[in-house]
C-alpha cells in the first residue's frame, strides 16, 4: 500500500509554509525567559524623589551592580513613591514582591524595635558618631534581629540627615512654641513619642501625602532634614525652619533574604562590594547636601531659626527608659552613648 505524502496538519497551507509556522510556534513558546537563565531584573525603591540622597544612593548601588554583572542581572530603580510609602515598601521587601529597598530605620522600628535606637532623640552627637554606631556592634545586632525576625537583610547603612522642625505660619523659637502644634510625623513610634514629649500633636501621615497635607493645612508643619525639604519642594507650602537637630535619621540598603539566597556566591560578592562603595558615596552626599540645601531653601524665602536645645533634651529624657524595655535593656542605649 502506497504511503500518503505528509501534508500540513491544518490542511490549509502548503507544506513549506506550514513548517515555518511550526518553527515560529516553537520559538515563541519554548524560548527561555530571563528567569530561566537569561538576565534577571530586580526592583530597588525608595519613597523619596529621585533627586534625594537616599534615592540617589539606591541608584548608585544599582549602577555599580549593573556595571559589574555584565548583563547577568539588572537592578531597576523606582522612586518618588512609585511603589508606595515606606511601610508599603518594607512589607514588599519582607514578602519578596519588591526585591530591594532603601528604607529609613524609623519605619523599620515598627517591624524590629532595635532599628529605632538610631532615631532616638538627641542620641547621635554628629554624623561620625552615627556611622560608628551603625557600622559597629549595635548596627550589627539590629541588622541580625531584622533578618532573623522579618527576613530582610541589611547590606549597608545610609544617611538621611539631622532633622529640623518646619512650620507653615507660626515660627518655633522656643520649646513653648511647640505646644499643641499639629506636626506631620512618620509612621514611626520613635518620632511620634518624641514629638509628644516636646509638646506637639504628632499626626502620622505617609510621606507621599505630606505635600498635600501641608498645602491643605491638615497639619501646621512637619519635621525633616534640609535635603528632604528642598528636593520635595516643601518650601512651596511652608515658611519657617527651626534647627532643633532633635533626631538623626538613617536608612538601610536592604534585600529580601530569599532573593539573597538565590544569588550565586560571586553575585553576592558583587552586591556586598557595591553596597560598601555606595554607602561611602551616599554618606558624603548627604552631609554635603545638608548645608547646600539649607542655603537653597533660604533663597526660596524660608526663614531659619536656632533654638536652645537644653529644655528639649530634658523633655525627652524619659523616653530612653521607655524604649529600653523594647530592645532588651538600657545597655544598648548606653553603648550608643559610649561610642567614640
Amino acid at each position: 500500500m502506497a504511503r500518503k505524502p505528509f501534508t500540513c496538519p491544518l490542511g490549509l497551507f502548503p507544506l513549506p509554509f506550514c513548517s515555518i509556522l511550526l518553527l515560529a510556534f516553537l520559538l515563541l513558546f519554548f524560548t527561555p525567559s530571563p528567569s530561566q537563565g537569561g538576565e534577571r531584573v530586580f526592583k530597588i525603591t525608595n519613597a523619596a524623589v529621585k533627586e534625594h540622597n537616599l534615592a540617589q544612593g539606591a541608584q548608585k548601588f544599582a549602577d555599580l551592580v549593573n556595571q559589574r554583572t555584565k548583563g547577568r542581572l539588572r537592578i531597576e530603580g523606582l522612586f518618588g513613591g512609585a511603589l508606595g510609602g515606606e511601610r508599603d515598601i518594607t512589607e514588599g521587601v519582607q514578602q519578596g514582591s519588591i526585591e530591594m529597598g532603601v528604607i529609613t530605620t524609623a519605619i523599620l522600628a515598627a517591624f524590629e524595635p532595635m532599628m529605632g535606637l538610631f532615631d532616638m532623640p538627641f542620641i547621635m552627637r554628629d554624623y561620625d558618631h552615627a556611622h560608628k554606631v551603625q557600622d559597629g556592634p549595635v548596627g550589627a545586632e539590629a541588622a541580625r534581629r531584622l533578618l532573623e525576625r522579618k527576613g530582610i537583610r541589611t547590606l549597608a547603612y545610609y544617611d538621611q540627615g539631622f532633622r529640623y522642625v518646619v512650620t507653615i505660619n507660626k515660627p518655633v523659637r522656643r520649646m513653648e512654641d511647640l505646644k499643641g502644634l499639629k506636626l506631620r510625623s512618620p509612621e514611626a513610634p520613635t518620632y511620634f513619642r518624641t514629638l509628644q514629649l516636646l509638646g506637639a500633636n504628632p499626626t502620622p501621615i505617609p510621606w507621599p501625602e505630606t505635600y498635600t497635607a501641608l498645602q491643605t493645612r491638615v497639619v501646621d508643619g512637619f519635621e525633616n532634614s534640609p535635603n528632604t525639604i528642598y528636593t520635595a519642594k516643601l518650601w512651596e507650602v511652608s515658611k519657617y525652619i527651626t534647627r532643633t537637630n532633635h533626631i538623626y535619621s538613617g536608612a538601610i540598603l536592604c534585600i529580601n533574604e530569599k532573593v539573597w539566597q538565590s544569588l550565586s556566591p560571586d553575585l553576592r560578592k558583587i552586591f556586598l562590594e557595591a553596597a560598601e562603595e555606595a554607602k561611602r558615596w551616599e554618606r558624603q552626599m548627604a552631609t554635603t547636601q545638608e548645608a547646600m540645601y539649607l542655603k537653597e531653601v533660604q533663597k526660596k524665602g524660608m526663614v531659619v531659626f536656632d533654638i536652645d536645645q537644653k529644655p528639649l533634651r530634658a523633655a525627652v529624657e524619659p523616653f530612653y527608659k521607655e524604649y529600653a524595655a523594647k530592645v532588651g535593656g538600657f545597655e544598648w542605649i548606653q553603648r550608643i552613648r559610649d561610642t567614640r
